[in-house]
């Protein structure tokens, strides 16, 4: 296991604060923190001592980390190394991770993202826009990033669909196993053509989205403040947190929560498509979402 932070400040590749307090941060952060030269040497290993299955790492200091990577990780150490050298790296880089259920892909190569839901689910625009939704399309712009970067197949993304697993019973005994689609199909062509913008308007805000929230954890807004939506008979985000009881969130006491967007679904979903500024959003500073 390695965790002496003397290569750290011997480089000098972050900010001057107490050693020990550093590595303890830094190992503490992640199960393997990772300190690199512009062309990839690593300087630094840090490894968190929960992690012991890691081993010993020390090895790996002023080696190239390409040596230590699987062959489908290496061409994107590439590309963020490419990115920092041309400057692009300066900016907020946010990584996620998530599994994709099922992904089809058609002959055109177009992709639809397909996530099984027990009962189903529909897209709410108002949550979406606040940050509260982002799972269908986080999904849809990793397949767009993948498609440009060309690391497999060209693919171009162009549908997601929530199918549910258990049948929504009708009202005359029928069963609807029938997926949420978007963008929706409409029954007439000019309603069509007017949600033509919807799934790359959609994938702008996601990447917006995304950002925002993480410049506010940055920015060290941790203290809670739930989403209300006042157009869903006052739903909060409150009733889906495992942490509701560590939380302690008391609106009672003064504490605020963020309000969703009082416009409606379709209102909102055609104003995303044609184009409509929504930033500020996922801040809570919006024209959308106040605190």
């Amino acid at each position: 296991m390695k965790s002496d932070t003397s290569s750290i400040r011997r480089n000098r590749s972050l900010p001057i604060i107490e050693p020990e307090l550093l590595g303890r941060v830094l190992a503490s952060a992640a199960d393997l923190s990772i300190v690199m030269t512009p062309d990839g040497t690593t300087t630094a290993v840090l490894v968190n001592p929960n992690a012991e299955s890691m081993g010993n790492l020390g090895h790996w200091e002023g080696r190239p980390l390409r040596d230590f990577l699987t062959e489908e990780s290496i061409p994107k150490l590439e590309r963020v190394l490419r990115k920092a050298a041309i400057g692009e790296g300066d900016g907020l880089s946010v990584e996620l991770h998530g599994v994709v259920d099922r992904l089809d892909l058609g002959p055109d190569g177009g992709a639809t993202v397909v996530d099984y839901k027990l009962r189903g689910a529909r897209v709410n625009w108002a949550r979406f826009l606040a940050g509260q939704q982002l799972q269908l399309p986080a999904y849809l712009l990793a397949v767009r990033t993948a498609g440009a970067a060309g690391e497999a197949q060209p693919v171009q993304a162009v549908a997601a669909e929530y199918q549910p697993v258990e049948p929504r019973w009708q009202s005359n005994g029928e069963a609807d196993f029938a997926p949420q689609r978007v963008p929706p199909v409409m029954k007439k062509a000019e309603q069509q053509d007017r949600l033509a913008g919807l799934l790359p308007e959609a994938l702008n805000h996601t990447q917006r989205i995304i950002g925002e929230l993480a410049e506010r954890m940055l920015a060290g807004e941790v203290g809670p403040l739930p989403l209300l939506s006042p157009r869903e008979k006052g739903w909060t985000a409150c009733g889906l947190c495992d942490y509701r009881s560590v939380c302690r969130f008391d609106p009672l006491a003064g504490e605020r929560y963020r309000q969703a967007s009082g416009r409606g679904d379709a209102e909102l979903r055609d104003a995303i498509a044609a184009g409509g500024d929504f930033s500020g959003s996922a801040r809570g500073d919006g024209p959308e979402v106040q605190r």
